[in-house]
């Protein structure tokens, strides 16, 4: 019983079963660009800018009015023993609202923090700048920057549109050694919406990056999130056509294709309106999946009480 009512608030899906909620078959749509860029430690400027008022960033839209429930959860359990700490190998500073106001003048509310640890450095992502640690002594090796220096000579949207688009990623692929790092970018009446990712060339995040743009058309692809997986990297979004919500969509990127730097797909799977919020599984760990099994996502779904 307390198994059915779990799954009963709580889905797991794999990609493989999500074409069976789809709406639509799945679509499949190329790179609008791609290329290799310069060593991202090349193309990092200091200079402050003027200083003015903070800005709120773009807010992850709502898919659903508000829900609650009086009804107690039957397979919430309450803690049984003491948490049990953690020792801290390392504490340093990361990024602060003022490292954005010194190179946009103002900074943004939330600032969406992000960061990943990698063989030897750590990366660290927020509205809308990153920079970039060694993990052995916390010294700062890069930046803070502002996201968009990644995508400087790469032209279109991801490099031209200002300021950055926010809701930032960066995942470490430890499998292949390479970091993931992405953000949105889209006009100012929302027309034209894209996710800009760059795969790096090495383990290291100072150097050179394998870029790539996404179009979404006129559909905003809000809230996305990645996981790494073997045999593809995959990425949700709440997809926003004009000023209604069409649902949460699945995709999955070629990981070997944009690993090798070449021309990429992403295949997407676009779900109905009662799914909102999927979350891909992401990697860690030497443990490998079976083969041929893909990502698992997980989505809170509509009450059923």
């Amino acid at each position: 019983m307390k198994r059915a009512t779990f799954f009963s608030l709580l889905w797991l899906f794999s990609l493989a079963c999500l074409s069976q909620f789809a709406l639509a078959a799945p679509s499949v749509t190329a790179a609008a660009r791609h290329d290799i860029s310069a060593p991202l430690r090349n193309l990092v400027s200091v200079g402050a800018s003027a200083q003015n008022a903070d800005k709120q960033q773009v807010e992850p839209r709502p898919t659903r009015a508000p829900f609650n429930s009086n009804v107690p959860d039957p397979v919430a359990q309450q803690l049984t023993a003491t948490l049990q700490g953690v020792t801290t190998g390392l504490n340093f500073e990361g990024q602060s609202a003022q490292d954005t106001r010194n190179i946009f003048g103002f900074a943004f509310v939330p600032p969406d923090t992000n960061g990943a640890p990698g063989a030897n450095q750590f990366v660290q992502i927020v509205n809308i700048t990153i920079a970039v640690y060694d993990k052995g002594s916390g010294a700062q090796v890069l930046g803070p920057a502002a996201i968009h220096t990644l995508w400087t000579g790469f032209g279109g949207p991801c490099e031209f549109d200002f300021p950055d688009g926010g809701d930032p990623v960066v995942l470490y692929d430890h499998l292949a050694r390479r970091w993931l790092v992405s953000q949105l970018q889209f006009n100012s009446t929302f027309t034209q919406n894209e996710q800009c990712v760059a795969i790096s060339t090495s383990s290291d995040a100072t150097g050179s990056y394998n870029r790539y743009e996404f179009d979404f058309g006129s559909n905003f692809p809000d809230y996305p999130k990645y996981g790494i997986w073997p045999d593809a990297y995959y990425n949700t979004v709440n997809v926003f056509p004009g000023h209604g919500f069409a649902g949460a969509e699945a995709c999955a990127f070629d990981r070997n294709a944009m690993l090798a730097g070449a021309a990429a797909n992403m295949i997407c799977f676009q779900q109905p309106s009662n799914v909102s919020s999927l979350l891909p599984s992401d990697l860690d760990g030497s443990v490998l999946p079976r083969r041929a099994v893909p990502t698992i996502s997980l989505v809170w779904p509509t009450p059923l009480i």
